[in-house]
């Protein structure tokens, strides 16, 4: 282990790192976990979910994603041409899908097209939004105990610190989605609640857990 700093590309490297680590592992977990446990008990969980996914993480993730982009061009270790690379860009795309998909999902009501149900796209929203996060979580993971070494040849090793961060962030977001998954049952029957209401006209029948 080198006790000299860091080099100005291997500090490039390592804000890097920890942008992406904190949008990805921190910030977007955090928003999903706002609208898992307060949808059911305020409409505006969604002002606090949007404003986390996308004007907090938003700026982070795009920052992180420039920088590894530049230090790979410093590095001359070419683009996109081992899994970190790849699935770093995929993510930044499924990222952008996403939040398509959730603006799509809130201001696009239609409850009458699937007979007064809950609408797939808000099943796949959720499930497309925990894909993306246990990728992510992998993609940090293959970033310090792969990629680093390889483009840096391990001169400044990868701080345990580091690694004890990223399996509480995997291991905390998973088990509190989990556990908030007991508001389900409430959060599907507020849903139908506001559903018949759309259906039968009523204009004040947006309802607390509906705008998904």
């Amino acid at each position: 282990m080198s006790t000299a700093p860091l080099s100005p590309v291997e500090e490039r490297g390592r804000i890097h790192a920890h942008l992406m680590t904190f949008g990805f592992l921190v910030c977007l977990p955090l928003g999903v976990l706002i609208a898992r446990y307060f949808r059911t008990f305020t409409r505006r969980w969604w002002f606090g979910h949007t404003l986390v996914q996308f004007l907090v993480s938003g700026p982070i993730i795009i920052a992180g994603w420039v920088l590894g982009h530049q230090t790979t061009s410093e590095t001359l270790t070419g683009h996109y041409d081992d899994p970190h690379k790849r699935i770093g860009l995929a993510l930044l795309i499924l990222y952008l899908v996403q939040l398509i998909v959730g603006l799509t999902i809130h201001y696009f009501k239609t409850p009458s097209l699937f007979g007064g149900q809950r609408p797939p796209q808000n099943y796949f929203h959720a499930i497309f939004g925990l894909v993306i996060i246990a990728l992510a979580s992998y993609q940090v993971h293959l970033g310090m105990f792969h990629e680093w070494a390889f483009t840096f040849g391990n001169t400044h090793p990868v701080h345990p610190g580091c690694k004890h961060f990223w399996l509480g962030c995997t291991t905390t977001f998973f088990g509190l989605y989990g556990i908030g998954l007991v508001l389900l049952r409430r959060q599907y029957q507020q849903e139908a609640v506001a559903r018949n209401k759309m259906l039968n006209g009523d204009a004040n029948g947006s309802g607390t857990a509906l705008k998904a």
